[in-house]
């Protein structure tokens, strides 16, 4: 009996040798695998960021080249393709466009059924049973000099009837280098309605002409509607109209310019070129009124 326990304990305790010596061998392993994860590990940051960086550096290099590729594309383009090319608010890499060829930047375009400038304005500005029939408007674009003096590209829809002299009076208005802060699609500020989408528009201090929607306080048709009138820098000529003691000001902003004789730069005012030109052709504007004052206002009564 003693003889097998011993025979047994002398098994057991040379079994828990070689139990303990393959333990080590394995955890010696196991740290010698993680020592080199480790390392490698430690190694894979940097070589990622080694990589990263020449990726970025690959990116810039091909934007660098893709956008010297489109400046010199564009540096070969006419004034007149590049005004008909570029986006409304697009500053033109020109600081003036020759006399020749300043007039073929004012272009006058039919609106097509499903094309670009429809996809923007269907059923926004424009109401397929509206006011207005899309046949009835036309496309504007036109360069115009913006607060800083820069020649900037704008964009304008109108009448059909008024077309030809609206991009007539705005020429003009180039010539003598009159400053417009800006001129978009009342559409780039839809808010979900028309009225308070021209609202929106006006806060912008957008120049626009087209938006089938009511007079202010009105249920009549506005003459926008029909794509007849014109808002022109309306910040510095705001709307406004005093009712029962109430005074609506259109921009709210555009209070700080109610007095017309501070000589604050933009201010339409008789003396005014907009005024002026735009009277030669047969425009009233709304700063001679007198149940209220729409100072930014120009619209063609005629037919």
């Amino acid at each position: 009996m003693y003889v097998f326990n011993r025979r047994r304990v002398a098994a057991l305790l040379l079994a828990a040798v070689c139990l303990t010596g393959q333990t080590g061998a394995v955890r010696a392993e196991e740290t010698q695998v993680k020592t080199v994860s480790e390392t490698e590990n430690n190694m894979r940051p940097k070589e990622a960021q080694e990589e990263n960086g020449e990726k970025e550096r690959a990116r810039k290099l091909t934007e660098d080249n893709s956008e010297n590729e489109q400046s010199a594309a564009l540096q070969e383009k006419s004034a007149a393709e590049l005004v008909k090319l570029l986006p409304a608010g697009s500053l033109l890499p020109m600081e003036r466009i020759s006399d020749e060829e300043s007039r073929a930047c004012f272009t006058a375009a039919v609106i097509e059924p499903q094309g670009a400038v429809y996809e923007r304005i269907y059923e926004k500005s424009y109401k397929e049973n509206g006011n207005t029939q899309l046949s009835e408007l036309r496309y504007l674009k036109l360069p115009h000099y913006n607060y800083e003096g820069r020649l900037q590209v704008g964009e304008m829809i109108v009448h059909e009837e008024i077309a030809d002299t609206v991009l007539q009076i705005f020429y003009e208005l180039y010539q003598e280098q009159y400053q417009i802060c800006s001129m978009y699609l009342v559409d780039d500020f839809w808010t979900g309605d028309n009225e308070s989408t021209d609202t929106a528009s006006l806060e912008a201090n957008n120049t626009a002409c087209f938006n089938d929607r009511s007079i202010v306080g009105s249920g009549s048709v506005s003459r926008h509607a029909l794509g007849k009138a014109i808002d022109l820098n309306p910040l510095e000529n705001p709307y406004v109209k005093e009712r029962d003691g109430v005074r609506t000001i259109l921009p709210e902003e555009g209070e700080a310019y109610l007095d017309r004789e501070s000589g604050a730069e933009h201010l339409i005012t008789h003396q005014d070129a907009a005024y002026r030109i735009f009277s030669a052709y047969g425009f009233e504007w709304g700063g001679d009124w007198s149940s209220l004052k729409d100072y930014q206002h120009f619209e063609f009564n005629q037919s």
